[in-house]
């Protein structure tokens, strides 16, 4: 499966919203991924593994600019 930068972005925003969890890109992944995928997992109990927890500031300015 194909995820776009800005999938990845989301994922990682819901991550700090919801989780306050401030992940990188590479746990970004695994949310976009799964978020493209929800509904075939709706109604069944799913585990995300994340991974990464560096992040640049750079990347972390835009995160922040990001809408979930």
């Amino acid at each position: 499966m194909l995820v776009t930068e800005d999938e990845i972005l989301r994922g990682m925003k819901l991550l700090l919203t919801r989780e306050r969890w401030l992940v990188e890109g590479a746990a970004g992944v695994a949310v976009a991924g799964f978020l493209k995928q929800r509904r075939r997992y709706r109604g069944k109990s799913v585990a995300v593994v994340l991974c990464g927890r560096n992040i640049a500031e750079a990347k972390f300015k835009r995160l922040l600019s990001v809408s979930v």
